[in-house]
């Protein structure tokens, strides 16, 4: 059986859902429970379970994206080799403070 494709949620409604539930107001709380938990904890006449999918698979998305993009910078803008390199033409201001960043645990461990 084909499985139907779900639209991706819009800036409006995580406006929405953040306004009903501001305990969920970004992505990373938002994934701290499996897709089940989140839909099963939400779940009201306003906010079906289509909604609630469609929340947390782009929040889910948006996380991923979020620590591909994080973890890019860090681990090239930010290191040595690329510094030394001929090709590498970021201001030194600019990898000082990606440097500064801390590491991925550090930055969010509240979160967990």
């Amino acid at each position: 059986m084909p499985t139907k494709s779900i639209t991706p949620a819009t800036s409006a409604d995580f406006d929405d859902f953040t306004q009903d539930y501001p305990e969920y107001g970004s992505s990373f709380l938002i994934t701290e429970l499996s897709q089940e938990q989140f839909v099963e904890t939400c779940k009201t006449d306003e906010w079906t379970e289509q909604r609630l999918i469609k929340i947390y698979k782009e929040a889910y998305y948006l996380q991923e994206q979020f620590s591909l993009l994080w973890a890019t910078i860090k681990d090239s803008v930010a290191s040595p080799y690329y510094r030394s390199g001929l090709f590498g033409n970021v201001s030194d201001s600019f990898i000082d403070k990606v440097q500064d960043i801390p590491n991925y645990p550090k930055l969010f461990e509240s979160l967990d």
